[in-house]
């Protein structure tokens, strides 16, 4: 059962490694400092609208399976699916020194695997996808949440909104870093810092960045 549940969101590396006992997860809420990314299909809306309902389940299946590998290659927690939207952590509920630097590796994978999907997708004459990533770091609380019926490991707080805000901004086939995520992988990658935004919800403007190309 431990498996199972853990095999959901982590990748089966770290489960097993808890399951032999050599990670622990902490049972209570905690805070973290964690990387957060959000990557959603741009005109998703009018995707369902196009495609049968058949076809649409395919793509998503695909889809999500990719990302989902893409996150575990690097180490990161999978938050959970929020319609076309993936939710991913670095750093909770088990975090090393590299968390920043695996998000935004991941992040730009993500992006590679989307090109491949739509070059395979346009050879069969099916509709292509665009997806937008935004990252976040922050300190964050973190913890099982839910029911008595039903509880599931997430995070929440500023960090998690920017990065959800951030991934709105994107647009197809790129990926927005926070100030903070930029600040800690600034010598790994080559990034363009944007215009200063002000984000629904958030009090302060933020300048975040392009990331361009891994060094």
């Amino acid at each position: 059962k431990l498996r199972g549940s853990l095999s959901r969101m982590l990748s089966p590396n770290l489960v097993d490694r808890i399951v032999a006992g050599d990670l622990a997860i902490e049972k209570g809420g905690a805070q973290k400092r964690v990387t957060v990314m959000f990557a959603d299909i741009r005109g998703f809306t009018s995707l369902t609208e196009r495609l049968a309902p058949a076809d649409m389940v395919a793509l998503m299946n695909e889809y999500f399976e990719r990302l989902s590998s893409i996150v575990f290659k690097h180490e990161g927690t999978l938050d959970k699916y929020i319609g076309d939207a993936v939710m991913a952590l670095w750093g909770a509920p088990l975090g090393s020194d590299d968390d920043e630097i695996q998000a935004v590796r991941a992040a730009y994978e993500i992006q590679m695997a989307v090109r491949d999907f739509n070059r395979e997708r346009a050879v069969l004459g099916l509709e292509q996808i665009g997806v937008g990533v935004g990252l976040s770091t922050a300190t964050v609380i973190a913890g099982y949440v839910g029911s008595s019926q039903t509880m599931s490991y997430t995070v929440f707080g500023r960090g998690v909104n920017l990065a959800a805000r951030l991934c709105s901004q994107a647009k197809a086939g790129e990926v927005i870093i926070a100030p903070a995520t930029f600040e800690a992988v600034r010598e790994s990658v080559e990034a363009e810092q944007q215009d200063e935004v002000r984000l629904k919800g958030m009090a302060d403007p933020v300048r975040p960045y392009k990331l361009l190309r891994l060094l």
